[in-house]
C-alpha cells in the first residue's frame, strides 16, 4: 500500500488492507519531509494507534521506520521501544 504526498496516513485505511491481504504482520515505512530520520509526536502517536489496532485485529505491526533523505539514515520505533513485537513467533 503506497500513500501519495500530501496524504494523511489513518490507521483504519492501513488495517482495512492488511485485513483485506490476510495478513498476520505488517511494517510501516515513512519518510520524514524535513528529510532528517526524526521522531515527532505525530508520527509516535500514529504509530501507537496503527499498534493497538493491529492488536485489537490480531495483526502484528512489526516496526514503524521512519526514513530520511539520502545517507541520513533511519530510526525504528521497535528498535526504539514504541511499538511492535517484544517478541517473534515462528509457524512452521
Amino acid at each position: 500500500m503506497r500513500i501519495q504526498k500530501g496524504y494523511g496516513l489513518e490507521a483504519a485505511t492501513v488495517l482495512r488492507s492488511m485485513i483485506k491481504a490476510g495478513a498476520e504482520a505488517f511494517v510501516v515505512v515513512m519518510n520524514n519531509p524535513a528529510g532528517k530520520p526524526l521522531l515527532s509526536p505525530d508520527t509516535q502517536h500514529l504509530a501507537e494507534r496503527l499498534d493497538a489496532a493491529g492488536e485489537a485485529v490480531g495483526i502484528l505491526l512489526a516496526d514503524v521506520v521512519v526514513i530520511g533523505a539520502r545517507d541520513s539514515g533511519c530510526i525504528s520505533l521497535r528498535a526504539e521501544g514504541i511499538v511492535g513485537a517484544t517478541e517473534w513467533v515462528v509457524r512452521g
